[in-house]
């Protein structure tokens, strides 16, 4: 059964997809070859379409850091009406001092949004200051994150488009509460867990979360699946986790509608599952009383 229903026509997007090893990635000097990969990548697209993405944390160091050397490629994107969004960390300064964000945000800072899961023991350290010491012995780049707290559903090409990093999407549930959106956007780094079968499984979940959501999920990602998962559970993978850095045209299409699970979440399945252990439960005392002596 179809549950939603499109909403306006097609849009293509490109999605640029990552192709850059962790040990390579978090090297210093290479971070000026790395900006220039995805400048090259992204020109000729731009006026094309209107939006280009960037897999999670592909600039890996603070985006203000970086903008004056990205300056050409956002004032021709402006010129064209183009948006790059990338992964990207984020710096701000608060009453309780310095605050750090896993983001995804445009490059010129007109669009932001700020990770809310974050990884334990990798992004933050629960509980303990002392692991954040194991951290920095071992050397582990951009490993003491906050939560974002800010809008997850945020305007792009006239749409409302609600984004995640990584293993956000495996959240269904917290996906499923986030109604407005017309389509997702998930950027992620798979490098972490290059060459095992992760990259894939991450793929697996966000098809059977596009058909749960009866929206379309857009995935981007640095070694790993990039595509578009439809809303009838397939999907258009766009390059593979050993695939060059480059981008890749795609279409997105937005929904309208809620599915059944958007509308009532997890309530059915508790609701079979109460009446089983009910059913069991009558069961074993009618059992009971039946062997027991009169």
């Amino acid at each position: 059964m179809t549950w939603v229903k499109p909403q306006g026509e097609a849009q293509s997007i490109a999605l640029v997809h990552g192709q850059v090893s962790e040990t390579v990635k978090w090297d210093a000097r290479a971070l000026p070859a790395l900006l220039d990969a995805y400048t090259q990548a992204t020109k000729p697209v731009i006026g094309k379409v209107p939006l280009v993405v960037w897999p999670e944390t592909a600039i890996p160091t603070f985006l203000d850091a970086v903008q004056e050397r990205l300056a050409p490629l956002i004032l021709s994107a402006d010129a064209n009406k183009t948006t790059i969004l990338t992964g990207v960390a984020m710096r701000d300064d608060s009453i309780s001092g310095r605050e750090y964000f896993n983001s995804i945000a445009a490059l010129d800072n007109t669009l932001r949004y700020d990770k809310r899961h974050l990884v334990p023991f990798s992004e933050y350290y629960p509980g303990f200051a002392f692991f954040s010491y194991i951290s920095k012995m071992m050397g582990m780049p951009m490993a003491q994150f906050t939560a974002g707290t800010g809008a997850q559903v945020l305007p792009l090409m006239g749409q409302q488009v609600a984004m995640g990093v990584c293993y956000e999407a495996d959240f269904v549930q917290e996906m499923a509460r986030v109604d407005t959106a017309d389509w997702w956007l998930i950027v992620s780094d798979d490098g972490w867990f290059y060459p095992s079968a992760m990259a894939y499984q991450h793929w697996q979940m966000v098809k059977l979360h596009a058909r749960v959501l009866g929206r379309e999920i857009v995935r981007v990602t640095n070694q790993g699946v990039t595509g578009v998962a439809k809303i009838n559970g397939e999907g258009t993978v766009l390059a593979l986790p050993t695939d060059a850095l480059g981008a890749r045209m795609a279409q997105v299409q937005a929904y309208t509608g809620q599915t059944p699970y958007v509308r009532w979440h997890d309530m059915m399945l508790l609701g079979m599952l109460s009446f089983v252990f009910a059913f069991v439960f009558m069961r074993h005392r009618r059992s009971l009383r039946q062997e027991s002596p009169e």
